[in-house]
């Protein structure tokens, strides 16, 4: 399945952060990858979040330039991002987190809200830093709810791993700078 791999900045040779990402997708479902520039938005702009029971949110004033690989179906507002960085350099990988048990699934069920992986290109149009991206799916979560995913997200100085385990529930951990992490499809925090 899919995994991800982070580097903190005294782990590698020359002092970079880095993130990568190994996709599992389905045959039928092409990947694409994007480049989106700078924009400005009107203050009535909405977003329709796909497979989400119809979840709109307001789109902000302005959005960062981003290049990402994506899963974009034509007339979609957004695209369900695997990876990418934006201007800011802010790195941002997505994986399914993992199964829950039914007894847990049972008192902790996925929100009617979620939003899911449509998140990732959200965080590179509007965070610049990984901490920023962080508390920006704190308050994601707490207004959408969470499934079972995690990210890593990384800029020039950090790398955090994100984890969310349905319902409203989520963890975050800085990833120390003379580590690196594998992180398959499953919980690590």
């Amino acid at each position: 399945m899919c995994y991800m791999i982070a580097v903190g900045k005294k782990a590698s040779a020359d002092g970079s952060t880095m993130v990568a990402r190994n996709c599992d997708s389905n045959s039928t479902e092409a990947q694409r990858i994007i480049s989106v520039p700078r924009m400005k938005h009107s203050p009535s702009e909405t977003i329709r979040i796909p497979d989400s029971n119809n979840v709109v949110i307001p789109q902000v004033a302005e959005t960062y330039a981003f290049t990402a690989i994506t899963r974009m179906v034509d007339g979609d507002d957004i695209g369900m991002v695997a990876g990418g960085i934006n201007e800011f350099q802010l790195s941002a990988g997505a994986s399914t987190g993992g199964w829950l048990k039914k007894e847990v699934e049972d008192v902790s069920p996925i929100p009617e809200k979620v939003i899911g992986d449509y998140r990732m290109q959200l965080i590179l149009e509007r965070c610049k830093t990984a901490r920023e991206a962080i508390k920006w799916l704190g308050d994601n979560v707490a207004e959408y709810g969470a499934r079972t995913d995690n990210y890593i997200l990384a800029d020039p100085n950090e790398v955090w791993l994100y984890e969310e385990y349905q319902d409203y529930h989520w963890a975050a951990v800085r990833l120390p700078d003379d580590c690196f992490l594998v992180e398959a499809n499953s919980f690590r925090i």
